[in-house]
């Protein structure tokens, strides 16, 4: 009888993963080999007028979990996406052994990942629109609001205007 892994298996992109930034298709991939498993990238991306941005929060590395047998995840390794398993030596010259990521510590990067989202968009942040109509125009955070809309003040030579946008249609400017 098999037990589900529960914890997080690292596993190191390759240099096709790191520069994917539809994170979708990455765990589309790492899905379609590993099926059932649960994937993990500490990496924020979305569309923006045809074009993937990705903001990511751990470079290199994406975590997976949810397989019955610890040797399934192996099959990651050296795939489009997947460099490989990250292992630590066995005891005694011993075989390698995979190294388990706690979940606790994938909780706090995932926190960690939306606190860093949430402060581009805290009040007084300077912000340029990125998409829709106002696309090009740089402005001021007010508020950040519920359902990942941000009011932005945007000064014009002769008005000033209070505008909602989602979080999506906007970067911030250093």
């Amino acid at each position: 009888m098999f037990v589900l892994i529960k914890r997080w298996v690292s596993a190191e992109l390759t240099n096709a993963g790191e520069a994917e930034a539809n994170l979708s298709l990455v765990i589309k991939e790492v899905k379609r080999i590993l099926p059932g498993a649960e994937v993990f990238i500490p990496a924020h991306s979305h569309l923006v007028d045809g074009t993937w941005i990705k903001t990511p929060f751990l470079e290199g590395y994406l975590f997976v979990r949810g397989l019955k047998k610890e040797t399934d995840y192996f099959k990651l390794a050296n795939t489009v996406f997947v460099k490989g398993i990250l292992v630590v030596p066995g005891l005694h010259g011993g075989d390698n052994q995979i190294s388990y990521v706690d979940d606790s510590v994938i909780k706090k990067y995932r926190k960690q990942l939306d606190s860093m989202s949430s402060k581009a968009f805290e009040k007084g942040k300077e912000v340029e629109v990125v998409s829709g109509l106002y696309r090009g125009l740089r402005g001021t955070v007010i508020e950040s609001l519920p359902k990942d809309q941000v009011l932005i003040e945007i000064k014009l030579k002769s008005l000033t205007s209070l505008k909602e946008f989602p979080r999506l249609f906007l970067k911030r400017v250093n």
